[in-house]
């Protein structure tokens, strides 16, 4: 007899729990891990991504019930599922 496991599943995200913004290159390249990051939460946030500086750094900015949270990455750290984790653990971290 082998074990049952309990499978869990995540319920959908609201989509309109969520909008995101920015230039479009930036879109295609981060709106899925950030949808990932955040959906979940049933919560609404307004997130604008940007790049700013000379040397291709990134400004998201998130807007929450409880407040703006501003993160900047550097262009080495713009590796999609990276910049997912620091927007899930941050949001996390700070409640917002």
């Amino acid at each position: 007899m082998t074990p049952q496991r309990e499978v869990f599943r995540v319920p959908p995200s609201d989509s309109r729990l969520l909008r995101i913004e920015g230039e479009r290159s930036l879109l295609d390249r981060f709106e899925e891990p950030l949808r990932r990051a955040l959906g979940g939460r049933r919560a609404f946030y307004q997130v604008h991504i940007d790049s700013v500086g000379r040397c291709g750094e990134v400004l998201i900015s998130i807007v929450g019930r409880k407040g703006r949270l501003p993160l900047i990455f550097g262009h080495e750290e713009l590796e999609p599922g990276y910049v997912g984790s620091v927007v899930r653990d941050t949001v996390e971290k700070f409640d917002l």
